[in-house]
């Protein structure tokens, strides 16, 4: 098992009330549309998207998008960064340490040893993203499709209905 596959299961209860913290919050949100009738009913999907550029930014990288029976042509965002700073600091202090004992100085570098390593981790939440939603308190009352993948790319459904689709 990876390094980023080890620090994601040694986390995964961290893992898991944050996410929780991060649902109730959009939550939360939705229910403001929905009383304002810019959501129509239940929440029915709900995406956990990984965002490489906000790796570079040092920001937040998985956001979790929720909608309504109308799936992505809902066009009434709600939406919340989901901060992992346990997983995210580590990426960062394993790249900048790589950089140094290489000798790297250019930020350009350093940032694509970031992303290289992101993915290593975008990949170990995957393997370990039903857990971690089914270990959260929030997700038993929310039913729903629930999608992990790349931002404005490829997801698949990790949890409820069929979970062999990729869409």
């Amino acid at each position: 098992m990876s390094e980023a596959g080890k620090l994601i299961e040694k986390h995964s209860e961290k893992l898991a009330l944050s996410l929780d913290e991060a649902l109730k919050s959009v939550l939360v949100e939705y229910e403001k549309l929905q009383a304002s009738e810019q959501k129509e009913g239940m929440p029915a999907y709900i995406y956990i998207s990984f965002l490489h550029s906000a790796v570079l930014c040092e920001e937040p990288w998985l956001r979790i998008d929720i909608y309504d029976k109308n799936d992505r042509f809902d066009l009434t965002e709600c939406s919340v960064m989901w901060d992992i700073p346990d997983i995210s600091n580590k990426l960062y202090l394993g790249a900048n340490e790589t950089a140094r004992e290489d000798g790297i100085k250019e930020e350009y570098k350093i940032e694509q040893l970031w992303l290289e390593l992101s993915e290593e981790y975008f990949g170990a939440i995957e393997k370990h993203i039903s857990d971690i939603i089914s270990n959260t308190n929030t997700s038993s009352k929310v039913d729903c499709l629930w999608h992990y993948g790349s931002f404005l790319g490829s997801t698949a459904i990790v949890w409820g209905g069929n979970q062999d689709g990729v869409f």
